[in-house]
């Protein structure tokens, strides 16, 4: 029967009983099954529910079923089929009703939108899924999620004053965010910006809701999933706010020095872990954001890097120096067995002493100096050689401290206490001799021990100081003029090597053997000859160059054309002519001027060509030419004629091909 043809909106194709549609007998009854529904004195709203075409219709707006469907008390059937849970989950309302009242709320009809405002008893029955005590259904929860997150996109504004008015629904969700969709809904309704762009939060941190979200962290009834979507929402939070920004209420109440100390508690407690590691988690964002801004210069410390350094720090030192701890289960992996592991509470540790260091604060210096936290994070590189996440945060922790720290707090605490070259060259002694049992085989950490060598070196070729104090490392120079100098070259050394060219031009036989034989050891960014497109002219050597650039600026036009006519002239008439290009013809050009050059060279040509009739017309036009140049044509014109003839239908088979 062919594809169904589009609809419009707002276009009740219902009233046509003569379209093929509006039926489901083409050659029955001309009304369809919802249309007869819908035309009944008392419609049935199940019935309606249970017709295949309902949401179909409702989403290109048929009127008179959104009409239905926009009644007071059918708006309120529809809410309680989408949050009440009913007993007997067999029942059809338990499955199919929930699911087609919420997606004709997700239709986005905004006379029903409408109605659900405009009568708060509404508003009233739809969230009050949220304030029952026992856990909702995950499948309502979604339903739920769907009717709500259509009400703030479309709505906000009436929704928010709505909820102003009832604080205790944020409360009520904060309770319940173990739940996804409620996690999406808290975000959705207190920061994401991209909904009406950014809004005023304060009503939000005058209620108890950012205590009550915390509370989910470590409460005796939050679980697992609870703990890691107050992490991905406070997360989100500080998202909102960028570099330079101000914050808005409710981040400033995360990061004040109340909210931020129960989340070092968290952090710091041994029991239940995932709470440790979510509350980890938030700091580091928190962090994060405050150290972004490296060319702000705040008076003091803010409240948050305060609590951290003061009650974090200290734990992370004794937490990363007790990884011989025999407390936790040994990790069976492929190349052996991590007795402990490393673990994800001391992985996000790890991070947080990192992010502390994307601004130099003075604290921060100190205190990673009284507890050797630069020590304890180096001692972890030859401990675990193969986690590369761990590896890549001591990386940029060093590199942190060089470019970052004061020079002498550097040198103090990389280069003589932590002390980074010894480690740096004890790695690739284990590197080296593993390598010679087999070549394949590396040690996990050797390129990022190859990339603080490098910055040592750098520093030190930049400082006096760095230099004096490397040279008193016994072994150093060596291993950077051996060991360290052959790894960069490796690194240096683009992967297949240099691409073989296609042509070399002026070259014999050696050269070539020569350049192929060193293609993978001398590469060169710069691109090859025989690699570059070739968009030149074809038949730029057919003519000559000055005389192409003549035409190209006018000159000479009529001579071409001259030129042109007589040729076509002579081949159309079978008779036979020298190349006009030839090497007479070019060595004459080279000596003359350039309007010389095109009046000799055509001269010529005519001279050549000239017959009785045509010096008769010479003659009468004025012309002084020598007769005695209308010679017959040479043997060699002869012999050639039929080549040249080739050669000029090979040229214009080439052009109309380009």
């Amino acid at each position: 029967c062919g594809s169904r043809s589009p609809r419009r909106h707002c276009q009740n194709r219902m009233d046509d009983p003569g379209s093929f549609w509006a039926h489901d007998d083409p050659g029955g009854d001309p009304q369809s099954s919802l249309e007869k529904l819908l035309n009944e004195p008392s419609p049935d709203l199940e019935a309606i529910l249970d017709n295949e075409e309902t949401i179909q219709e409702c989403k290109f707006f048929n009127e008179p079923l959104t009409d239905f469907l926009s009644k007071r008390d059918v708006l309120e059937k529809l809410i309680r089929y989408t949050v009440d849970i009913p007993k007997d989950a067999l029942q059809r309302t338990a499955k199919r009703y929930p699911y087609v009242a919420s997606e004709l709320f997700a239709c986005e009809v905004a006379s029903m939108l409408q109605g659900v405002f405009n009568d708060e008893t509404l508003l009233d029955t739809l969230f009050e899924f949220v304030k029952r005590e026992e856990v909702p259904d995950p499948r309502h929860t979604g339903y739920f999620r769907k009717v709500v997150g259509v009400l703030i996109q479309k709505n906000f504004s009436e929704l928010e004053g709505y909820m102003k008015k009832h604080p205790d629904i944020l409360i009520a969700m904060a309770k319940k965010v173990s739940l996804f969709g409620i996690m999406e809904l808290i975000i959705m309704l207190g920061w994401d910006v991209t909904i009406e762009g950014n809004r005023d939060t304060s009503w939000i941190a005058e209620s108890d809701f950012m205590s009550t979200l915390l509370d989910q962290l470590d409460s005796k009834s939050a679980s697992e999933d609870a703990s890691e979507n107050v992490a991905t929402a406070l997360i989100s939070l500080t998202e909102t706010c960028g570099v330079g920004m101000e914050p808005g209420a409710l981040l400033e109440q995360l990061e004040s020095k109340e909210f931020t100390k129960r989340l070092c508690d968290y952090a710091v407690k041994s029991s239940p872990k995932h709470a440790s590691i979510n509350a980890m988690k938030i700091l580091i964002a928190v962090v994060s954001r405050l150290t972004a801004d490296t060319e702000s210069k705040e008076a003091g410390v803010q409240p948050a890097i305060h609590n951290v350094v003061t009650l974090v720090v200290p734990h992370s030192a004794a937490l990363l120096s007790k990884v011989d701890s025999k407390t936790e289960a040994p990790l069976p992996l492929q190349y052996g067995t991590l007795a402990p592991p490393f673990g994800m509470l001391r992985l996000q540790h790890m991070r947080l002493l990192s992010a502390l260091l994307y601004k130099p604060i003075d604290i921060v210096m100190s205190s990673y100096a009284e507890h050797k936290i630069p020590k304890i994070i180096l001692d972890l590189m030859l401990k675990f050689p193969f986690n590369n996440l761990l590896h890549n945060l001591i990386r940029e922790f060093v590199s942190s401290v060089i470019n970052f720290g004061p020079c002498d707090l550097f040198l103090s605490t990389l280069i003589k206490d932590a002390k980074l070259p010894q480690i740096i060259l004890e790695g690739f002694a284990t590197h080296e001799k593993k390598a010679e049992n087999n070549k394949a085989n590396r040690m996990g950490y050797t390129g990022h021990l190859i990339c603080m060598a490098n910055a040592l070196e750098d520093s030190a070729n930049l400082n006096s100081d760095v230099k004096k104090a490397l040279a008193g490392v016994k072994g150093w120079e060596n291993f950077v003029k051996t060991s360290l100098d052959v790894e960069n070259k490796n690194q240096d050394t683009t992967l297949g090597g240099r691409k073989p060219q296609t042509h070399l031009q002026d070259s014999d036989e050696d050269d070539i053997d020569e350049t192929m034989g060193r293609v993978g050891m001398n590469f060169s960014p710069r691109e090859d000859e025989g690699d570059k497109e070739d968009n030149s002219d074809p038949f730029a050597d057919a003519f000559d160059p000055e005389w192409e650039a003549q035409a190209a600026q006018g000159e000479g036009s009529a001579a071409r054309m001259e030129f042109e006519e007589a040729a076509d002239g002579k081949f159309g008439s079978g008779e036979e002519f020298d190349d006009p290009f030839g090497d007479s013809t070019a060595n004459a050009v080279k000596e003359a001027s350039p309007n010389e050059k095109e009046e000799d060279a055509f001269a010529d040509f005519d001279a050549e060509f000239e017959t009785p009739e045509t010096q008769e017309v010479s003659k009468s036009e004025g012309k002084k030419e020598n007769p005695s140049k209308a010679a017959e044509p040479t043997q060699n014109n002869k012999a050639n004629s039929n080549e040249l003839a080739d050669e000029f239908e090979d040229f214009d088979a080439e052009f109309a091909d380009a």
